[in-house]
């Protein structure tokens, strides 16, 4: 009777890790996915630092122009 309480706590221990490192996987892409879509606003309100407006522009008429690779180095470099 011991032995299967010592079973069930460990498997539940290892769905408990399992789930919690997929809660961290989901949670890593999200963010991610936020600072590819932001680093380009960051870049360009550096460019524009009194106007918000101009930063937004800037970002709609390049969003299109940079590639994946560059956009995680800006992500790593934030981050």
């Amino acid at each position: 009777m011991e032995r299967r309480c010592e079973d069930n706590n460990r498997s539940s221990g290892a769905l408990e890790v399992y789930l919690l490192k997929k809660q961290l996987r989901l949670d890593r892409h999200t963010l991610l996915r936020q600072a590819q879509l932001n680093a380009p606003v960051m870049l360009a309100s550096k460019k524009y630092p009194n106007s918000a407006g101009a930063a937004l522009a800037d970002r709609a008429s390049r969003c299109g122009a940079r590639r994946p690779s560059l956009l995680r180095r800006l992500v790593d470099f934030y981050l």
